[in-house]
Formats: structure tokens, sequence, C-alpha cells
């Protein structure tokens, strides 16, 4: 599998697909839930979440609970605009590891997409207090703060955020809060 994942960090994803896709019919069961995880990831940088989707529910049953297995699920449900069950994914993905941030943020942005704010403001406190202060946190949170009329806590963390990135990212950065706030306030 070290080969797979190789080729995923060079951006070679057909290759990575074709690599991992061959030891999915081979790895003893121990293993399946790892090649699977990593081949859903290729699929979704390939921009093919339905793939990942498909993929994962095949063998979701069949493998031992995965936290990144039903986060990568909520991904691609999110990705094809399946909100509620992309937050039911994620849902289950802090239940299996509540202690990993990222699944929080993820579960913060599924719930702002779908209007559940209060959901949404739980899960960023929790993935801060769990020390979560990367970038996708940092739009989560500017977002429910803004939602929440925390104006000035939103710019406190824009204001930090934007001195560590490039202006591509700012501008990146910038227009996810902007769409977590229009989407967050929309329903």
């Amino acid at each position: 599998m070290s080969r797979a994942l190789s080729l995923k960090r060079l951006g070679d994803c057909a290759a990575a697909t074709s690599e991992l896709e061959r030891l999915l019919g081979h790895v003893p069961q121990a293993d399946l839930a790892a090649v699977a995880v990593n081949l859903a990831t290729v699929y979704l940088e390939d921009e093919r979440p339905e793939a990942a989707r498909d993929l994962l529910l095949r063998n979701a049953h069949s493998m031992p609970p995965s936290a990144e297995l039903w986060g990568n699920l909520g991904e691609a449900y999110a990705e094809l605009g399946q909100l509620d069950e992309a937050v039911r994914a994620f849902r289950r993905a802090v239940r299996l590891a509540p202690q990993r941030p990222g699944h929080q943020v993820r579960l913060a942005r599924g719930a702002l997409r779908c209007g559940g704010i209060g959901e949404a403001e739980a899960a960023v406190e929790a993935a801060r207090a769990q020390g979560a202060n990367d970038v996708n946190w940092a739009a989560a949170a500017c977002a429910v703060f803004t939602l929440r009329g925390r104006d000035e806590h939103a710019r406190q963390i824009i204001e930090q955020t934007r001195r560590d990135l490039s202006e591509e990212d700012r501008v990146r950065f910038e227009a996810e809060i902007t769409a977590l706030v229009r989407e967050g306030s929309e329903r």
C-alpha cells in the first residue's frame, strides 16, 4: 500500500486508484478498512464522490468501525449535495473518535450547510478545546460566530489566520467563510 500512497501524494490519482483497487481484492480483512479509506480519499481528490460513497457503503458494515471511513463518507455525501446524510456520517465519525478535532470540524461545516448552527457551534467549540486551529476550523468558527452575531470574535480569527496564508489561500479562506455563512443563513 505504501506505493499507492506515494502515488497519491505525488498527485497521480489514476495510478494510485489502480494500485489501491488491485489491493482491495487481495488484502486480509484486517487491512480492508485502510485500503478502502485510502481509495475513497483518492476518489474524492479525483472528484469522484459517487465512487467514494459507493465503495464506503459497500464496505462499511463488513469492516470494524472506522472514524476515517465515516468521515470520508460524509465528505462524499457533502460533495454530492446529500447534506443530511453527510451530517449523519460526520456524527458517526465523531462518536467513533471524539478526541479527533478534524472530525468535529467536518461536523461543524456539514451542520452549517444544513442550517444546524447550534450543532455547528458545539462542534467548533469541541474542536477548539481539542486544540484545533487550522484553516478549516477557522473558516467554520468564523461562520458560526458571524451567524451568532459575534462579529468581533470572527474578525479576530480571520486576522490571525490571514497572517499565515498566501494571498491565494486568503482568497479561498474568505470565500469559504462567505459560502458557509450564506448556506447557514439560508436554512
